[in-house]
């Protein structure tokens, strides 16, 4: 991976694929206390049970790296808002083996209770997402199926942004369905592998949600040689918390 800073780092975040070979783009997005100035990491579940720091995916119809990264970070976040985002230009990591860009950016908030309401809001979403999942492609009883389905459509944040997915109506519609109680065996309803489960496992992305003090994510020897003032270099937190299957993981725990 390459680190890029100041104007190279912008032209670069700023860049289309058509300019800059790469296939995707992301953010790691700090949470800075305005109170405390402590910054804040949220970071997500996947379904195969690694934790993933930063938010990132495709980049559309050549569309600009940061115009991806901002509209992956919104559509994880299932549209929540708990501050301005502001984008830094600084600082971009390239890398070649993902053609992915990655930069950084910081949502101000107000202290860290809005946060953990933030993080609550994310978890019933991402229950939701299991629930809706688990409804479609488990082996269970019809009633516990119509009750997984139910809770996944109760939660309205949810449904709302799946339904912008290409394929969110066709997954809401096979719920309803459930909860209608139109499958009576316990034999899946779709495979795990299906377009429809896809949807869910790529849109919501997420199982689970929590929070780390940025600086938590460093292990070095010498944390202060790489600190900037109220921030963390994202080059440090890739290198040394990213695996090197996919861009945006780190180690499963």
């Amino acid at each position: 991976m390459k680190t890029y800073h100041g104007s190279e780092a912008k032209k670069l975040l700023e860049s289309r694929p058509s300019e800059t070979p790469g296939r995707g783009a992301g953010l790691l997005v700090h949470f800075r206390m305005k109170d405390t100035k402590i910054d804040h990491l949220v970071r997500g579940k996947r379904f195969c049970g690694k934790w993933k720091l930063t938010v990132g995916g495709a980049v559309d119809n050549d569309e600009r790296f940061i115009d991806c990264a901002i509209r992956e970070f919104r559509e994880e976040h299932f549209g929540l808002k708990i501050g301005k985002l502001v984008i830094d230009y600084d600082v971009a990591v390239f890398d070649p083996k993902h053609e992915y860009i990655t930069g950084q950016a910081t949502v101000l908030i107000e202290n860290e209770e809005v946060l953990e309401q933030y993080i609550a809001t994310l978890k019933l979403c991402a229950t939701a997402a299991q629930n809706a999942l688990h409804a479609l492609t488990k082996k269970v009883d019809p009633e516990e199926r119509i009750s997984l389905a139910t809770q996944a459509l109760g939660n309205s944040r949810f449904v709302g942004q799946l339904l912008l997915e290409s394929h969110g109506n066709a997954v809401v519609w096979f719920l309803q369905e459930i909860e209608k109680g139109r499958y009576k065996d316990e034999e899946r309803v779709v495979d795990f592998e299906s377009e429809i489960a896809t949807t869910i496992k790529v849109f919501t992305e997420y199982s689970d949600f929590d929070i780390v003090e940025s600086r938590e994510m460093l292990e070095l020897e010498d944390r202060s040689a790489l600190f900037k003032p109220e921030s963390v270099p994202v080059m440090e937190l890739l290198k040394y918390h990213f695996d090197d299957t996919r861009p945006g993981f780190c180690a499963q725990s």
